[in-house]
């Protein structure tokens, strides 16, 4: 019996250390996720857009950018996806640095660089299906 003791003696550490990293991650995703790290509102105030997510690159697992959009004070829209990546990925705040209303209810998230890059290619699809 006193070998087996030893033995949980000797493991236990491990599990209680493994334990608390496993609930650590849990309540740092659940805080990453639900905490907005960008507010913006509409020109007319009508809608409200807020980010929530993990707008860095991750160094280890897959991230999300979600949004929640509010019309009136109201939920209109919540926890949608915008953005994921992981660490070989672009992160969304160096993809999409600038954004801006183009109207009441369109919100453009963009790169300025990629609008000073000379005139834009043209493609054009036909499908005669």
């Amino acid at each position: 019996m006193s070998k087996t003791k030893e033995i949980i003696k000797s493991i236990l550490p491990v599990f209680v250390l493994f334990g608390a990293v496993l609930v650590s991650l849990v309540f740092y995703n659940v805080y990453v996720r639900s905490t907005p790290f960008f507010t913006t509102s509409s020109p007319a105030g009508t809608y409200m857009v807020n980010l929530t997510g993990q707008k860095e690159r991750p160094h280890i697992f897959t991230v999300e950018v979600r949004f929640n959009v509010l019309k009136n004070g109201k939920p209109f829209w919540s926890d949608q996806y915008l953005h994921s990546g992981d660490a070989f990925d672009l992160s969304f705040e160096v993809g999409y640095p600038d954004c801006r209303w183009l109207g009441e209810n369109i919100l453009r998230f963009y790169h300025e660089k990629d609008f000073n890059a000379g005139k834009p290619q043209v493609v054009i699809v036909v499908n005669k299906t």
